[in-house]
């Protein structure tokens, strides 16, 4: 059984939150708040669930990488990346990774597939919803070298688009960049977005409290 902290954060992160409750003031995201922390990712079950299928996938995607006759074709492009990207500098790898994903055509599933994450080799194959592009974009650059300490899937309520939407919040050089489906910009207070979760491999963690939103479980497509 879940415990409380962790049942919590299931029902938030498979929901959202009510439109009209995440109209707080704007803020800056940052990854130094050690006070948004709830809890370990581990106890997250979506996110255990991915990482299983990601691990279980690995051997497959190491021998792409290897040797280039025998990689599939869907992994084909993400194995061409990372062999060119190795040579560009830090801030021009997360730019290459961004576009690079963000040139698939999004597919919104009204099944229950939807409610599962996309791993790096399922999204390349199917692709999948916005928190399954920040997803591979963090799986693209894990695999690059970024440390997990400097990336996190971001969850956040668009004011412009009134939707909840997903991004990647990358940590560089002491500023924090926003990977999207549109460009790369920095993490500044004057974009449209409201910062409400936050999760990597290690930990999760809960922005509300700069917003003054209350949780309410209302379905979302990202």
């Amino acid at each position: 059984m879940l415990r409380p902290a962790a049942r919590l954060i299931a029902l938030l992160l498979v929901g959202a939150l009510d439109a009209s409750a995440a109209e707080g003031p704007f803020r800056t995201y940052t990854f130094d708040r050690d006070d948004h922390f709830v809890t370990r990712a581990a106890d997250y079950p979506r996110w255990t669930a991915l990482m299983a299928r990601h691990d279980q996938q690995g051997p497959a995607f190491a021998q792409c990488l290897a040797d280039a006759g025998r990689c599939p074709s869907h992994l084909r492009g993400a194995r061409t990346l990372l062999v060119q990207a190795g040579e560009l500098d830090a801030r021009d790898r997360l730019d290459v990774v961004n576009r690079f994903v963000n040139r698939r055509s999004p597919r919104h599933w009204r099944t229950e597939r939807s409610e599962r994450w996309q791993t790096l080799s399922d999204f390349m194959r199917s692709g999948g919803d916005c928190e399954d592009y920040a997803l591979a974009k963090y799986f693209l650059l894990r695999a690059l070298g970024v440390a997990a300490d400097d990336l996190r899937i971001v969850i956040a309520w668009d004011r412009q688009e009134r939707a909840h939407h997903a991004v990647l919040a990358a940590r560089l050089d002491q500023r924090v960049y926003l990977l999207d489906v549109d460009r790369m910009r920095t993490a500044s207070a004057g974009n449209a977005y409201q910062y409400l979760f936050s999760i990597n491999e290690h930990a999760v963690w809960d922005h509300r409290a700069d917003t003054g939103a209350m949780p309410r479980q209302t379905h979302t497509d990202g």
